[in-house]
């Protein structure tokens, strides 16, 4: 058994109320459905059990031929067991009736069949299925919102939930709603076409989903799709596999389990219809490839709806709204809605990020340090450990004596060791130091003591003091701290000495590389609006750009950013001071496509945004085309990573050297 769980495309920029609206409304169909099911069902077994009692009482009567068929499709069976009947009814003794009676019996045998038939007709499935045998106009269209039971139900609405909320979202409500409807008519249609006599009723979403499901192949063909798989309670995992691979695979299934059942019973049934599915999936490939060919989606849905997104998380529809109106001049307005937009999602680093710096600008740091602090909190706890320090040092730079948890300092302090940053590290733990007592969790008191006996004996004696005294710490673990702490001693470790704010080369160390972090606002021909840290709103004119470089940063944590610098100087060249200058670009403080809202995918529109940078000055990609324009991008796990391999010498970035790796497809999270 293999069943999908799920998908690695997980974002959607509007809510897919379309593909929601189906989901419920074949769930409430579902529900009235198997309400009304069980009352026929127990009226028709009675009906049914008194006609055959009657029919065993005078087999020499006809039975109904539709009944028959709908009963006992084996005429064979059926001919077979009417002679048994009456055979049984010569023994017993019984004599011909006369005609009178005859007809008597037979008119209430035949009411009986009537009275069943009509009954049957009247069951949810055959009234409103399809059937091909008979087919009507609003069968077409009903079929595809009813279920046999709740597997079916709960199946095809999986699959949809996996796949529409996706095609909805490229092409929009106006296309996507008779796209799905489409779908469905045209996969019964065949389906019907293929079986012309079969008279039982053709019910179930899966055609329609199975057209979404083609057109997610086209659309969205590079994604991982996730996998369940169990063969026995032994052998049993999860796996991924691009969509390219899984569903031509699955629609070949169909295909073959088609034409075995077309083997086994030529007339249809079997309880799948797997050629809906087939027609289906084909239907939906090809319209998909249709638009992809003819560029439908550049030239006519994009357009559309980019004007009326709106975004399912209510925090981004404000941010945006900012946006605006910071464009149109409008601070204040903006701000209050940056403040808002923080107040809806306070874990979001972009919106936070934005509500933060517009706050510096206006000169009330200390109104949007709390939410500034729960970012860097959150940060902390998923492990964006490279951004949770950026954002750290922006607060501590604006409000010194801001303070965050000790949890959340001891990780950065953590994060910093390891990376030998042991001068702002030893920061970190003078405050932790200063913060703890002996009532502070055990647990943070010994990671607080291992830590900090790397860096400096006198910040740790105070906290050694406090685990000797805290009733939660072993004896032995209380020994060994103080025998640590007497070896620290006795090697004199001390803080490590300041290192400087830039970093230089090794080879050369009269040559720094200073870092102005920024984020562009706007590009009006060869001069881009960036808003400079600590600066603000700023000119640069793109001439001035003589280099450009690009890099996946993957981070320890969850969330993985795009890394682009602008070098003001040519890194390749000895540079006219021992100043070498770059403007540094982060994906996580800015998003390319409110650049270009047309693109929809976030990895083309940052490619686009260096594409045009290239094009509007003089810079030479760096070290090399591909790994600036983003064709293949180099990726470290660390911006320290990176920037040891900035100033190893020579080119910017030394391919195949042990700190960088290759990705041919680009981040697959910005």
């Amino acid at each position: 058994m293999i069943i999908p769980i799920g998908h690695e495309d997980q974002e959607v920029y509007k809510l897919p109320w379309v593909t929601f609206f189906i989901m419920a409304v074949c769930l409430i169909v579902h529900i009235m459905t198997i309400g009304s099911m069980d009352r026929l069902e127990e009226k028709g077994t009675a009906i049914l059990q008194e006609m055959f009692e009657y029919y065993a009482q005078h087999p020499y009567l006809q039975l109904d031929p539709e009944v028959k068929k709908i009963i006992l499709p084996n005429l064979t069976n059926e001919e077979a067991l009417s002679q048994e009947l009456f055979n049984k009814y010569k023994r017993e003794g019984n004599e011909p009736v006369d005609e009178e009676t005859r007809a008597e019996q037979q008119e209430e045998l035949t009411r009986m069949a009537r009275e069943f038939k009509e009954l049957l007709d009247g069951i949810p499935y055959r009234k409103w299925g399809l059937t091909p045998a008979r087919k009507t106009l609003p069968g077409f269209f009903t079929y595809m919102f009813l279920h046999s039971g709740w597997l079916h139900l709960i199946g095809n609405l999986f699959l949809l939930y996996l796949c529409g909320p996706f095609i909805e979202d490229r092409w929009g409500k106006i296309i996507y709603t008779p796209f799905y409807l489409l779908g469905g008519i045209f996969s019964a249609f065949m389906f019907s076409a293929h079986y012309p006599s079969f008279d039982g009723p053709l019910i179930g979403a899966s055609g329609a989903v199975s057209a979404v499901m083609g057109a997610f192949l086209i659309t969205n063909w590079k994604t991982k799709i996730h996998f369940f798989y169990m063969f026995s309670f032994l052998i049993r995992g999860t796996f991924s596999a691009p969509a390219w691979l899984m569903l031509p695979v699955w629609v070949l299934m169909e295909f073959f389990n088609a034409r075995v059942m077309d083997s086994i019973n030529t007339g249809g049934g079997g309880g799948v219809a797997h050629w809906a599915h087939v027609w289906g999936f084909v239907f939906g490939a090809v319209i998909a490839a249709g638009m992809k060919y003819l560029k439908i989606e550049e030239k006519y849905i994009n357009p559309i709806i980019q004007a009326e997104t709106r975004y399912v998380n209510p925090s981004y529809a404000r941010y945006e709204e900012a946006a605006d109106l910071r464009n149109a001049g409008k601070i204040d307005e903006a701000y209050e809605a940056l403040k808002e937009a923080a107040r809806l999602d306070g874990a979001d680093a972009e919106v936070v990020g934005a509500y933060w710096n517009m706050s510096l600008e206006k000169g009330q740091a200390q109104e949007a340090s709390s939410r500034f602090i729960r970012l860097i909190r959150k940060e902390t706890i998923t492990g964006q450990l490279d951004a949770a320090c950026i954002h750290y040092r922006q607060l501590k730079e604006a409000l010194p004596g801001a303070a965050i948890s000790n949890q959340s300092l001891l990780a950065l302090m953590e994060y910093l060791v390891q990376r030998d940053e042991k001068k702002e590290a030893g920061l970190l733990a003078a405050e932790i130091s200063r913060a703890i007592d002996v009532n502070a969790p055990a647990g943070l008191l010994l990671q607080f003591s291992d830590l900090a006996l790397k860096l400096d004996p006198a910040l740790v004696e105070r906290a050694i003091i406090f685990c000797d005294g805290h009733p939660d710490i072993p004896e032995s673990k209380k020994k060994e701290l103080k025998d640590k702490l007497a070896a620290a001693k006795a090697r004199k470790i001390a803080v490590a000495p300041p290192e400087p704010a830039s970093f230089s080369r090794p080879e050369n160390a009269n040559i720094n590389i200073t870092v102005t972090p920024a984020a562009p606002l706007e590009m009006k021909g060869a001069v881009m609006t960036v808003k400079l840290e600590k600066v603000g709103a700023r000119a640069l004119p793109l001439n001035k750009i003589k280099a450009i470089s690009s890099a996946h940063i993957t981070s320890q944590g969850e969330r993985k950013f795009l890394l682009i610098d602008l070098f003001l100087d040519d890194p390749a060249a000895p540079p006219p001071s021992n100043t070498l200058r770059t403007v540094r670009i982060l994906s996580l403080h800015f998003n390319a496509r409110t650049f270009f809202p047309g693109i929809y995918n976030p990895v083309e529109a940052y490619r686009k945004f260096i594409a045009t940078l290239f094009q509007l000055s003089s810079a030479r990609p760096h070290p090399d085309p591909e790994s600036a324009r983003l064709v293949k991008v180099n990726a470290f796990p660390t911006i320290k990573a990176y920037e040891d391999a900035l100033l190893t010498g020579g080119d910017l970035l030394i391919p195949g050297s042990p700190s960088a790796s290759s990705s041919e497809c680009g981040p697959p999270t910005l």
